[in-house]
């Protein structure tokens, strides 16, 4: 797999809000494009209006859940993790430790949530850069069941919204090429994930 390969694919975010702006502009098009010797009746026009809004809010909806691989150390992966930890909301990170965020962009990501007071760290090494970010207003947990967890994950919070990216290490050994494997879904599709996700941090007390 070549890196164009291993590139971020799209993800659409807030479905109901894409959902409603899409149905607006199929009404629209639709008012605008079908004649009256194809649908002599406004009537008929808005009922094939509402079947194109359901058929796209299918597809919507379906893609909320995304996979993403990508190649460890990577460009791509680095542009990964500066997109989402730049999006707006609370952000709480669940790994081993920091130490592998090197690119300056992602650090300049981290330090904003900080500065913002809307970073969590929940880490099982606290190094130089989660002090650093723990000065800056992050509060910082140490997981020391991270050590032999499987699973990794990041949640955004935004106004009620949830969002999750989750890793297994497990899976990853068995990709071809050694990728690293991430689900990205949210509390509209994936409510008990975002509960376990949740359940998992309230067993690690905040130190600061």
């Amino acid at each position: 797999m070549n890196d164009k390969d291993a590139e971020v694919m799209l993800t659409i975010q807030h479905s109901r809000a894409a959902l409603i702006e899409l149905a607006i502009a199929i009404l629209g098009i639709t008012g605008l494009t079908f004649g009256d010797h194809l649908l002599p009746s406004i009537l008929w026009k808005v009922l094939a209006a509402i079947v194109l809004c359901i058929i796209c809010g299918v597809v919507i909806i379906r893609r909320d859940r995304q996979v993403y691989r990508l190649r460890p150390n990577s460009p791509q992966l680095e542009k990964f993790f500066t997109k989402w930890y730049s999006n707006d909301g609370v952000l709480i990170v669940y790994c081993n430790d920091l130490e592998w965020a090197s690119s300056s962009a992602l650090k300049q990501a981290l330090v904003l949530k900080a500065s913002d007071k809307k970073l969590l760290l929940y880490l099982n090494a606290i190094g130089a850069q989660a002090e650093h970010l723990k000065s800056l207003g992050a509060r910082v947990c140490k997981a020391s069941a991270l050590g032999t967890a499987r699973h990794k994950f990041s949640i955004l919070q935004t106004d009620g919204f949830s969002e999750i990216i989750c890793r297994n290490k497990v899976i990853d050994g068995n990709t071809p090429g050694g990728l690293v494997v991430f689900i990205s879904t949210n509390g509209n599709r994936d409510p008990h994930l975002i509960a376990l996700a949740e359940d998992v941090l309230t067993q690690c007390p905040i130190i600061s």
